[in-house]
């Protein structure tokens, strides 16, 4: 498997990323957020438009994702740059919105709150993939197309 490959797999298997953006007034903001994973390692995650994350987008974006670890060896992530942007496309919303309501068990009492959300979209043009199993500060730089 290579280390794209092994990134990829990371981030279907993991749950929760950490969104970096800027604020207006250059003050670093990085949030939690769950997420579900596309093609070409996009990443979908809803949000009010009016939190600090949704408002930075503009200003650019990077990701973090990684598995929980208790020892040094056991470190896996992938960090992520690129551009993110509120999904527009009334079909792709449509299926990345019942995917993400099926992984994370969102009922209708959840209606209001997704109705109060914007559906985002991350897409990665560089990332980075980190594993301690193959040694201390592993790393190997990807770009995707």
């Amino acid at each position: 498997m290579t280390d794209r490959e092994a990134a990829a797999e990371l981030l279907a298997s993991q749950h929760t990323l950490v969104l970096a953006t800027t604020s207006a007034g250059g003050t670093p903001h990085s949030a939690p957020l769950f997420y579900i994973a596309g093609e070409g390692m996009r990443l979908y995650w809803l949000s009010s438009p009016r939190s600090a994350h949704s408002r930075g987008l503009a200003r650019g974006a990077s990701v973090a994702v990684f598995q929980p670890a208790s020892d040094w060896r056991d470190i896996r992530g992938v960090q992520l740059w690129g551009t993110a942007r509120a999904v527009r496309g009334v079909r792709e919303k449509a299926q990345v919105l019942e995917r993400y309501r099926r992984r994370f068990s969102l009922g209708a009492e959840f209606a209001p709150a997704i109705a109060l959300s914007r559906l985002y979209v991350f897409e990665p043009v560089r990332g980075r993939y980190i594993d301690n199993s193959r040694g201390f500060g592993y790393r190997a730089e990807f770009t995707l197309p």
